[in-house]
């Protein structure tokens, strides 16, 4: 028998096997060489469900060309997007038994995401994002080795990794990793234009008195003490975050047939005008932590949660209230994991 090693990482990591030629004195029996892609299983005594994309629903975003499909192909029915608006308003009700799971999937997610870090490699993306992990074939080492009468071979599997892209950065988190890494539970937005709904919808200035800094919740209430003059003169205090010029700069400025680097450049420059840019991407730290959980979660997460339930026996009979239970608990299931790796993180800029 020809010898193999193979790694196995979670659930459908591809392999690639190679053929060499042995030392003549190891007396390796022939064997065929074939390219083949394997699709092993964590647990495979036991036949699991089809993998299927899970996006959260309480962060979700689509890609700048998602947008662009979904705004210029309007196929879909009303009877469609009035259930998909029901699913995406369900939450899992406090008394719902499943609630008791979640420390138990807290569990497996770290345990499965451990598997998935293993065998996935990050690099910056130069235009675009892409969900889908796309596998390059590779060539053979030995063209000569392809004789399956060859008493030598010996056939090697070696692990491919998957390939994905580094997500981009909210501006403030790069600024200060320490002081917003909240921003990594709030973002999950992975184009531009996600990036900028976020700082308009997250960092905007408090309506403040520019005499005494004092905020407020409206700008009638605003105007209304400015006007009556009786606050005292202080030395201005230090907002955080943007103006309603920033803002309305940030959707003027933005050029999407630019790259991905130049757009968020742009906006970086309209949010920090007097700082120099950072990196855009989180690519490193706590940062790229969070995004490989969110990849992890939306290729694995769906399947998870279902063969976790299935083994506790909760899913025997489908119906649709179990699918929208399933899909709120992949929901806090996600946002458990994600609150976990920030909390266990002190320093952001070092886990």
């Amino acid at each position: 028998m020809a010898r193999q090693s193979q790694l196995y990482t979670p659930h459908s990591t591809s392999t690639s096997q190679v053929a060499i030629r042995n030392a003549p004195t190891c007396g390796m029996a022939s064997r065929h060489l074939a390219r083949s892609t394997t699709h092993p299983s964590p647990r495979s005594s036991r036949t699991t469900t089809p993998t299927r994309t899970w996006v959260s629903t309480a962060t979700a975003s689509l890609s700048s060309e998602e947008e662009w499909d979904s705004s210029s192909s309007s196929s879909g029915s009303d009877s469609d997007s009035e259930e998909d608006d029901q699913a995406e308003d369900y939450t899992l009700p406090q008394e719902h038994q499943w609630h008791r799971f979640r420390p138990e999937l807290l569990q497996l997610a770290h345990t499965q995401l451990r598997e998935f870090r293993s065998g996935v490699q990050y690099d910056a993306s130069p235009r675009t994002r892409s969900r889908v992990v796309k596998w390059q074939p590779e060539p053979f080492m030995f063209e000569e080795a392809q004789d399956p009468n060859d008493p030598e071979l010996v056939v090697l599997s070696r692990q491919r990794k998957m390939r994905r892209q580094f997500h981009n950065a909210c501006p403030f988190y790069a600024s200060d990793p320490v002081k917003y890494k909240q921003c990594l539970l709030l973002c999950n937005r992975k184009s531009i234009e996600g990036l900028i709904d976020h700082l308009t919808r997250h960092h905007i200035k408090p309506l403040y008195c520019a005499r005494c800094s004092e905020t407020f919740e409206t700008p009638v209430s605003r105007d209304r003490h400015i006007l009556d003059e009786k606050c005292q003169l202080l030395d201005p205090k230090p907002m955080d975050g943007i103006d309603q010029y920033q803002r309305n700069r940030l959707w003027k400025r933005d050029r999407w047939y630019l790259d991905e680097r130049r757009r968020w450049r742009r906006m970086w420059t309209t949010v920090f005008p007097s700082q120099p840019p950072r990196s855009p991407y989180l690519d490193q730290g706590l940062g790229l932590e969070v995004s490989m959980a969110r990849d992890f979660w939306e290729t694995y997460g769906w399947q998870c949660v279902s063969e976790f339930l299935s083994s506790r026996g909760c899913l025997d009979e489908c119906n649709g209230d179990d699918d929208r239970a399933r899909n709120a608990l992949c929901d806090l299931a996600l946002a458990d994991l994600l609150k976990d790796i920030i909390d266990g993180c002190p320093t952001a800029g070092t886990c």
